[in-house]
């Protein structure tokens, strides 16, 4: 079968579908769309540019009418990068393999990592199946791409193939490619890069993001491209477009054209050529009446793939420091040579609340999640709900979702569905025990009733999500959050066993507040705080504890022109909260800070990347300690109410006394030791214990 052409007349779902029944042997190849000055007559009679090959972008290997390979132009497919995306190998170890292995091929290379034990057979397999698929199912978006299918051809015999049924990739990737195509309006250029917002610190705070978000985040600086940084992180333009979308959603970073990149040239209707410079365009004067406006655009960039429209009230600025009001309505948009829509209907009513469905694509997240609860132990994490609002004390914004607000039908309908499906993906995982919606910090009494309204509409639509709230227990939010979690000294043992026998769980934290006499995570302060304030935890009968950052390294407002060096200055100064750039107002020496970044990229400033991975400090190695205290006590209490008949009754009462925190460690939340030495003495007792009643 000699096939070759262009995704424009022929799809790949088109293309798939032959290769399936025709159960062929052979190899796709895809290539970057070069775009000529030359105008072609296709099929239907429209005239378009020609476009030609450029260079190879994928290949897409079958045999016998089944997947068996998949390789993206641009990006690294060497295995020790496969398994590293999957999650099987750490950034070093991956480095350290590639290195070590460069003149290995992938099936020997298999061998030695699987007879190290740095994986199984099975991870190996899984993590080529997901790499495959991945690719694939970026190629089924693409829509301009010369390709031309090999037959007979082969995969070089160094290669791991893993045979795939095509029915279901076809199946799976059409529906994906139509998820997909938001995010490609949302991000139509790749070649755009992305900066952090002001007072990025501030952002952060609070905020948990995947592991494939940090790889990207890591790369965030407005000299890379995202692009650039998709290849830099093993990615596919599907899987970039889905980060950075959630991330620009959140106001974590913001779009940005990189140095050098050449704006756009444009024709308007009159002939007039002109250079569009970044953040200008057709300008329009408005009198206060409805307007026509018009223009035709006949020239693109070498290689545009798609083209995106932004309309701005006032002339567009870096600094944002004007703004305006524009209405806007009956927008279309026409393919001019052939005079086809290119849109539907131009008008901007709104849509009926029926056809507002959410669509969820677990796959990445399910894959990711399954690895962090069955094989790393993680037993919670925050979920991230859209269209709450949110904020602190200090300030806030208000609910809305698709830009509908929480008086619209559409708010009530989407929003409503959406938390349904979150909640029922959770349960059938088994994961509605771990997951917690924290979605306002710090309330004061003034937003008890906006905390209330979110609190309200999570309960109705999703009753079995936690609610969690950094708040002690006030008669206004009773009712809101099951999980309080106050700091240290505003947590009040008797009103939490009130709350406690009412259904609701607490944990407490710690921050820049409390200061001594409390115990505290400063490094001003004995490291043994932090050991004994898991004690204090288990004394009062407290679930969980919450620090609000373990690598807060810099301030963008204490440094504002440079990051902050952690080692030369350990202090962590404020963020946010309205506080002037150039201000230095501590929180405290080492606040959000129990890891460092490497010696060799200290300054935030590095001049090439660096790999190494992070250092920890003694106060993460003594929270540790506390941490593994408690789980001894928890132990024990179990195998005391376990065995609680074959135990004697005298010796029961050794055992729980036992699971009482002594006065030398702590005889409250002000009075403890700074001595390590009572900590370890009580915590081989009740390990001697343990490992007696083991044996019964």
């Amino acid at each position: 079968m000699a096939l070759k052409g262009n995704l424009a007349d022929f799809s790949t779902t088109q293309i798939l579908h032959l290769i399936n029944l025709a159960k062929k042997t052979g190899v796709l190849r895809l290539y970057e769309p070069v775009v000529t000055k030359e105008m072609i007559t296709d099929g239907a009679g429209h005239k378009r540019p020609k476009v030609i090959a450029g260079k190879e972008r994928a290949t897409v290997a079958f045999e016998q009418g089944r997947l068996v390979l998949a390789a993206m132009g641009d990006h690294d497919g060497h295995l020790a990068n496969v398994l590293h995306k999957a999650g099987k190998l750490n950034a070093e170890q991956a480095r350290v393999i590639r290195e070590r292995g460069s003149k290995y091929s992938d099936k020997a290379l298999a061998l030695m990592l699987i007879n190290a034990n740095y994986v199984t057979k099975a991870d190996i397999v899984r993590s080529i199946r997901q790499h495959t698929l991945d690719i694939v199912y970026d190629v089924m978006t693409w829509r301009r791409e010369p390709f031309v299918f090999e037959e007979n051809v082969t995969p070089p015999s160094g290669r791991i193939t893993v045979p795939i049924d095509l029915k279901n990739v076809i199946i799976e990737g059409t529906r994906r490619a139509r998820e997909i195509k938001p995010l490609e309006e949302e991000l139509p250029n790749l070649d755009l890069a992305l900066k952090f917002p002001e007072s990025p610190g501030d952002k952060f705070r609070g905020v948990r993001l995947s592991v494939e978000e940090w790889r990207v985040v890591g790369f965030v600086n407005p000299k890379n491209s995202i692009r650039q940084i998709a290849k830099a992180c093993n990615m596919t333009d599907t899987e970039i477009r889905r980060v950075v979308y959630g991330l620009l959603q959140a106001g974590l970073v913001e779009l940005v054209r990189p140095p050098g990149m050449q704006p756009p040239k444009v024709r308007a209707a009159d002939g007039t050529r002109r250079t569009l410079p970044q953040g200008s365009g057709f300008v329009i004067s408005g009198d206060g009446s409805w307007q026509l406006f018009e223009r035709t655009i006949t020239e693109f960039p070498e290689g545009a793939r798609s083209c995106a429209f932004a309309a701005y009230p006032t002339t567009w600025s870096d600094t944002g420091n004007t703004t305006g009001a524009l209405w806007l309505d009956e927008i279309v948009l026409e393919d001019a040579g052939a005079g086809q829509p290119l849109t539907g209907e131009g008008g901007l009513e709104d849509v009926a609340p029926g056809q507002l469905q959410p669509v969820f694509d677990w796959t990445a997240w399910d894959l990711a999640m399954t690895r962090a609860i069955d094989e790393l132990g993680f037993n919670s994490f925050q979920l991230p709900v859209l269209g709450l609002g949110g904020g602190t004390f200090h300030a806030r914004y208000e609910p809305s979702l698709l830009g509908y607000a929480e008086d619209t039908p559409q708010y009530q309908h989407l929003f409503r569905a959406y938390l349904q499906g979150l909640q029922e993906h959770l349960r059938e995982k088994g994961w509605l025990d771990e997951a917690y919606v924290y979605w306002f910090d710090e309330p004061d009494p003034k937003d008890y009733e906006f905390v209330m309204n979110g609190f309200r509409k999570l309960k109705e639509n999703a009753p079995d999500i936690h609610r969690m709230l950094t708040e002690q227990v006030e008669p206004a939010l009773i009712g809101g959050p099951n999980i309080w979690c106050p700091l240290t000294p505003a947590y009040n043992f008797d009103v939490a066993e009130e709350r406690r026998a009412a259904g609701d769980t607490f944990w407490w934290y710690v921050c820049t507040g409390p200061k001594a006499p409390y115990a505290t995570l400063f490094i001003d302060h004995p490291a043994t705080e932090l050991r004994v304030w898991l004690w204090q935890t288990w004394e009062n009968k407290v679930d969980g504890i919450l620090v609000w950052q373990s690598n807060y390294w810099t301030s963008s407002v204490a440094y504002p022109d440079s990051p902050q060096n952690p080692y030369d200055d350990p202090m962590g100064w404020v963020t946010g909260y309205g506080t002037p750039a150039g201000t230095r107002q501590p929180w405290g020496n080492g606040d959000g800070r129990f890891i460092y970044p490497p010696e060799a990229a200290a300054g935030g400033n590095p001049a090439e990347p660096v790999l190494e991975g992070p250092v920890d400090s003694i106060r993460w190695e003594v929270l540790r300690d506390g941490v593994e205290d408690y789980e001894y006590f928890v132990i024990l209490e179990r195998l005391v109410e376990s065995r609680r008949e074959r135990i004697p009754a005298q010796e029961r009462g050794i055992y729980e006394g036992l699971l009482d925190v002594p006065d030398s460690v702590s005889k409250n939340l002000t009075e403890f030791t700074r001595d390590p030495a009572p900590l370890e003495a009580r915590r081989d007792a009740i390990a001697r214990a343990i490992e007696k009643l083991l044996r019964l």
